[in-house]
C-alpha cells in the first residue's frame, strides 16, 4: 500500500498519531528537515514548516533521539506545485524529502528563484498547528492547534 493511502490527509489534535505528511521540500536541514515547505496526502494541504525548539535527551539517555517542536502555517494550495515548477528545470526532486542543493547556472537566476520562493513562502498564514516528533514522516508524538487557529470544516465523507 502506499504511504499516501495509509495516512488522512488532514492534521488532527491528538498524541502518537500516524504522521498524514508525505513529502517535504527542506530548505534548511540539519539532522532533519528544519524549515520548508510540507504535504499532507497526494495533493493535500500545504504548509509551511519551522523548527522552533529542540528538546534535547537528559545525559542519562544518550540513546534517546532529539525531539524536534515545528510551527506550521497553511500556504494556498498551488504554492506545492509553483514551488516544483521553480526549482524542478534547476534541481531533481527526490521524495518523501527533498533538500534541493542551491545551485543554479548564474547569480542572476538563484537571485530570481530566491525572490520568487520568498513571495510564495511569505504567502503562508499564521501558525495553524503546532506538531512535535522526531520524524515529520513518521509518528508525531503532539498535534496541537493554535488557539487563534480556526477550525476547517470538511464535508463528511
Amino acid at each position: 500500500m502506499d504511504r499516501a493511502r495509509n495516512h488522512s490527509q488532514s492534521l488532527q489534535e491528538g498524541t502518537n498519531c500516524p504522521s498524514p505528511i508525505t513529502r517535504v521540500i527542506a530548505f534548511d536541514y540539519y539532522d532533519g528537515p528544519r524549515e520548508g515547505v510540507l504535504q499532507l496526502g497526494e495533493g493535500g494541504e500545504v504548509y509551511r514548516f519551522s523548527l522552533f525548539d529542540v528538546i534535547r535527551p537528559a545525559p542519562a539517555h544518550p540513546e534517546e533521539e532529539d525531539i524536534w517542536l515545528f510551527a506550521l502555517s497553511r500556504l494556498p494550495p498551488q504554492t506545492w506545485d509553483r514551488l516544483i515548477d521553480l526549482l524542478a528545470p534547476y534541481l531533481q526532486p527526490r521524495w518523501p524529502v527533498w533538500v534541493p542543493l542551491w545551485r543554479f547556472p548564474t547569480e542572476a537566476v538563484r537571485k530570481q528563484i530566491d525572490a520568487q520562493i520568498d513571495a510564495l513562502l511569505g504567502s503562508a498564514g499564521p501558525v495553524a498547528w503546532r506538531v512535535t516528533t522526531t520524524d515529520l514522516l513518521g509518528t508525531l508524538q503532539e498535534v496541537r492547534r493554535e488557539p487563534a487557529a480556526p477550525e476547517v470544516h470538511r464535508p463528511a465523507e
